[in-house]
């Protein structure tokens, strides 16, 4: 440490001494430099503290592990406005004919407190005239950058401090275009495509979202969704940082955008709605690594298959029936789509891709074609068939060949919709060792021979609807679900049609059906299975790793639940959804002593519920609709007894019943739509089928199709006009 330093920090201390104080250490980088501070800071037991600040969260725990730390939010509009008012007007009004505007403006920050301030000093500078300010609310990005390079230089400060092995994959996201909520599992995948992960494959996915996480502590993104174990589903970034993030990526020459190819020497190139198809065909392609397409630009299809040296290509957004013959080589990552009606079949040239590890085909029906020859795919890691973005006509089956059983590298296998598997060869097969998940299978029987085809499976998904005139639940061996000793996420639905009650009586399912010890996380969905609250509580209240119960669809049968002290010790998160249950009710005043997240949905006969709910101390939020009174009250209660002991860590969520009927889709119609425009291409009449394959499901189809028609779809016609196309 630098002598002078020392001498500062031994007059801070002497000057500290005997007093009582209070410090406030503003941005802090790093550890060393905290633990270089903290050794002048004397400690006399006399209640004195230390505030700081630092966007890094890691620091912030480091500093003092049992200490409290506060996390920043982003503002709210209201906020946001106050302080912009505050800063440009001091304690005057502002004046009447500038609340409107001077809200939107305020609005455009994002919630950024920086942003805020900064737009404040260049309005307090210009006239106080709406045309004035009308200019800065039509981008107020764009003020911010021209206001001087000190904001930037602030913001810069995150890159800068990022450790060399991060700063790629931050780079990476200036990718993804404009107020998109990227799946979190898309991005990594594609990182480990890029070579950008330094770990073992088989801790490859481990290391990539310690990389994410990281990311978010570093607040440099933002998490959209999360799971209930906490890890981020989706996430986003703050305008501000990704136009931060695409000026270092451009600068670097690490990633270029649609608008700014000006060089034969691209790598990376993302193209998005309004990126001009001509311009970029007029580029050279021999050093092109990755492309990204994230708008139906069919006609980059010819230029993108020339690409000798392509590594990443995701075409998922591009729809065709006919894709050219691929030049590369050296594809690790590789994402197509056929048009809804069509065959989905493998690209033809599928052998020259030995180096292809991820390989996602979206849309169309038939058999999927998997070359015999499966040597050339040994490095497939992660198989993947979407169904697509809202299209429901596509009804015909997707049929899985038996050379799937020969891809030894193979991970993840994911088929939506769910789809049935092929019989197992009799014999030239190896078990598949490196399976871990296997996602959306119809009808699966765990015979002895097909456990041991996945040893190490981690992740299951399976569907069953049988004809109850022909099968029995023994037919598919749930017992040897045990033997599957890897196992840790397990879904099960079962179709709720076609079944008596007199024939689930003879063939209950509960009987014979184990779980492995393994298991952290269980959902149940259908009544087809004929399974007893009481049932369940005897299977899975002695799972020792047990943390996710999650029962939908009337799931279990019977009025009353009854749990004891010994049930469900490890439970953090119990869902119940679509249930017919009456009374629940606990021996234990603290039934579920790990509990963190309990929602309670559509469950409109429930009106006794177990003491003691509230006063669990880990529980963080309980989940409700207002489709029952009963349940309203109770968590009314619990909320307010909380309060009044000073717990503000619980959180109450109602959702509308009304809300949640509407929201039947998996997407919101809103995401569905604006999918379909970016994809639709000008084919009317393919959008016409599938804007009303969207409504048509119920009586309210219609009125609601109109209503969104008329506040959302007349909104993006400006933009659709004006945008580039293809046609």
């Amino acid at each position: 440490m630098n002598a002078s330093i020392i001498d500062l920090g031994v007059r801070i201390n002497h000057l500290l001494y005997g007093k009582r104080y209070l410090i406030v250490l503003d941005d802090i980088w790093d550890v060393d430099a905290w633990d270089e501070v903290k050794k002048f800071l004397r400690d006399d037991r006399n209640r004195s503290r230390v505030i700081l600040t630092t966007r890094h969260e890691n620091l912030a725990r480091y500093t003092k592990p049992s200490g409290f730390t506060h996390h920043m939010q982003l503002m709210d509009q209201e906020t946001s406005w106050m302080l912009l008012e505050h800063k440009v007007f001091g304690e005057q009004p502002c004046p009447i004919e500038l609340i409107e505007i001077g809200q939107k403006i305020a609005t455009g920050c994002k919630g950024l407190p920086l942003a805020v301030v900064v737009v404040a000093g260049i309005l307090a500078n210009i006239s106080l005239d709406i045309d004035s300010w009308e200019k800065i609310a039509r981008d107020v990005n764009k003020a911010i950058e021209k206001s001087g390079d000190q904001f930037l230089e602030i913001l810069s400060l995150s890159y800068k401090h990022l450790p060399h092995y991060l700063r790629p994959c931050f780079l990476y996201m200036s990718a993804f275009p404009k107020y998109d909520h990227v799946r979190t599992s898309s991005l990594m995948k594609l990182w480990v495509a890029e070579g950008f992960l330094k770990a073992k494959k088989s801790d490859v996915e481990q290391t990539a979202y310690d990389y994410f996480e990281e990311l978010l502590n570093r607040n440099l993104i933002i998490a959209t969704k999360k799971g209930y174990n906490g890890r981020a589903k989706h996430f986003q970034m703050h305008d501000l940082l990704r136009d931060l993030c695409i000026r270092k990526a451009q600068e670097e020459g690490f990633f270029q955008l649609y608008y700014s190819l000006g060089n034969d020497y691209t790598r990376r190139i993302s193209f998005q709605r309004n990126a001009s198809v001509q311009l970029v065909c007029e580029q050279q392609t021999e050093h092109l690594r990755s492309a990204l397409c994230f708008y139906n630009h069919s006609k980059l299809l010819p230029w993108l298959a020339d690409c000798g040296l392509l590594r990443v290509l995701d075409a998922s957004r591009i729809i065709s029936d006919n894709f050219p013959s691929l030049c590369s080589k050296h594809l690790r990552f590789l994402a197509l789509s056929r048009a809804p009606s069509g065959v989905l079949d493998v690209p033809s040239d599928i052998h020259k891709f030995e180096k292809l590890e991820t390989l996602i085909l979206t849309y169309g029906y038939g058999v999927l074609d998997v070359p015999s020859d499966t040597h050339t795919l040994e490095k497939l890691d992660t198989l993947i068939r979407n169904y697509g973005y809202g299209f429901s006509e596509v009804s015909k089956p997707l049929i899985i060949p038996p050379e799937i059983w020969k891809l030894p590298k193979l991970r993840h296998l994911y088929l939506d919709p769910t789809c049935d598997l092929p019989g197992l060869p009799t014999e030239g097969i190896l078990p598949l060792v490196n399976l871990q998940t296997l996602q959306k299978i119809n009808n699966l029987k765990y015979t002895e021979e097909m456990v041991k085809m996945m040893p190490n499976l981690r992740k299951l998904v399976v569907s069953y609807k049988i004809d109850s005139s022909k099968e029995t639940w023994s037919d598919f061996y749930f017992n040897n679900l045990l033997r599957l000793s890897h196992l840790n996420y397990l879904k099960l639905s079962f179709d709720t049609q076609g079944f008596s009650s007199e024939w689930l009586k003879n063939n209950p399912l509960m009987g014979s059906l184990t779980f492995p010890s393994s298991l952290k996380v269980l959902k149940f969905s259908g009544s087809a299975a004929g399974a007893s609250w009481e049932d369940m509580t005897r299977i899975t209240g002695s799972l020792p790793n047990l943390e996710v119960l999650s029962l939908e669809y009337r799931a279990l049968s019977g009025d009353v639940w009854e749990t004891s002290e010994d049930d469900f010790q490890g439970l953090k998160v119990l869902e119940i959804c679509s249930s017919d249950l009456k009374c629940w009710r606990s021996e234990s005043s603290n039934p579920f002593p790990s509990l963190e997240h309990l929602v309670l949905i559509s469950c409109p006969y429930l009106i006794e519920f177990p003491e003691g709910i509230g006063d669990i101390p880990t529980l963080e939020s309980i989940t409700v609709d207002d489709h029952q009174e009963a349940i309203l009250n109770w968590v009314k209660q619990i909320e307010d007894d909380q309060h009044d002991l000073g717990n503000t860590f619980l959180h109450v969520i109602v959702h509308k019943f009304a809300d949640l009927k509407k929201a039947k889709e998996p997407e919101s119609l809103k995401d569905n739509l604006i999918k379909i425009f970016s994809s639709a291409s000008g084919d009317t009449a393919m959008m016409k089928r599938t804007l009303l394959s969207l409504f048509i499901d119920d009586a309210d189809g219609l009125t609601r199709m109109f209503e969104f028609l008329s506040s959302e779809i007349v909104k993006m016609i400006p933009s659709l006009l004006s945008s580039p196309s293809d046609d």
